[in-house]
């Protein structure tokens, strides 16, 4: 009697879909750099988050964590911090509307939407350049270091060649009867290692006897 488990088939990789998870999971860095910047404090620390969660976006959406997904939810994670920067860039831009409004030196308040239109404007400025483009950078190096060692773990693990299935759980040897020349003696396998000799009447002529 043969002794076997079943094997659970590995998962394939599904690329499009894990670019989806690592998208939608990336924007949890994004919204901790929103909050930082909001508050006056260094957003590096989102980079780091936005790396994890993209790994596990990816991982969860895409079935599997590949060498390629680890480098694809790495860009993601940054592409998404980049944005995140942009949209608070915009947002100084509508507050600094707001506060040339009040004081009289423009008609109207524009839309936030008409900020992200125009905020690159603003780069004309060195004073204005060298301080958003410096924090931008310093987010980045940021987020790349916090999040190099998480990278690399998921990319060690991608790496690791795959277990053989059947390695924890080994065959259990199985003989089918068989006719044996001399005397037509039948030996059948009870349990590995031990045999059972009976004779061509059905009697036993020596139970148990090793091989």
């Amino acid at each position: 009697m043969t002794s076997s488990f079943p094997v659970s088939p590995e998962r394939t990789e599904n690329v499009l879909a894990g670019l989806v998870g690592a998208f939608l999971f990336s924007l949890a860095g994004a919204a901790v750099w929103v909050v930082l910047d909001r508050i006056g404090i260094m957003a590096g620390l989102s980079g780091l988050v936005g790396v994890v969660c993209a790994l596990q976006g990816y991982r969860i959406f895409g079935g599997k964590l590949s060498k390629k997904g680890v480098v694809l939810s790495f860009i993601i994670a940054l592409l998404v911090l980049v944005l995140a920067w942009y949209g608070c860039l915009a947002y100084d831009v509508l507050t600094a509307a707001r506060e040339w409004y009040r004081n009289g030196e423009i008609d109207s308040v524009p839309s936030y939407w008409d900020c992200l239109r125009t905020a690159p404007i603003f780069f004309e400025d060195p004073v204005i350049l060298r301080s958003y483009l410096g924090s931008l950078a310093l987010g980045l190096l940021f987020a790349v270091l916090g999040g190099f060692g998480s990278a690399r773990t998921a990319f060690r693990t991608a790496s690791a060649p795959a277990a053989a299935p059947d390695a924890a759980v080994p065959p259990v040897p199985t003989r089918t009867p068989s006719e044996n020349t001399d005397g037509g003696a039948v030996y059948t396998e009870e349990k590995p290692g031990l045999w059972e000799k009976t004779g061509n009447d059905g009697g036993s002529s020596g139970g148990g006897e090793a091989v």
